[in-house]
């Protein structure tokens, strides 16, 4: 039997993870995101902020599985682009700015680029 969770338990529920993440207890923040993605796998907040928390435990390519079940929004392409450079997937981190149009700084455009013209 599965029971569907309203928005206001899921955001209960995020707003403590969130605090667990802002005192730096990301492993314990990321367990409850995990969590409510799984209870909530539509919810783009939860998905975002899982692959946040994973991109701070340095776990680029897991980021990157939760961020492909995420809905397509700038805050999604934004990490994707984020993981893809740390793994230095720079072909990938390209077309995906061209995709979807992803803000990045021009520190990180510079070294698409830079990396792009190497190969």
């Amino acid at each position: 039997m599965t029971t569907q969770w309203s928005e206001e338990e899921i955001y209960m529920v995020a707003r403590s993870a969130y605090d667990l993440a802002m005192q730096g207890q990301y492993d314990d923040a990321a367990i409850i995101f995990d969590g409510l993605a799984a209870a909530a796998p539509d919810n783009n907040y939860v998905r975002c902020s899982l692959a946040a928390l994973c991109a701070q435990l340095q776990q680029a390519e897991t980021a990157l599985a939760v961020l492909a079940a995420a809905q397509d929004s700038p805050r999604t392409a934004q990490l994707r682009v984020e993981e893809m450079l740390d793994l230095n997937r720079l072909s990938e981190a390209a077309r995906e700015v061209r995709r979807t149009g992803a803000s990045m700084g021009p520190e990180k455009r510079e070294r698409i680029a830079c990396g792009l013209s190497q190969k």
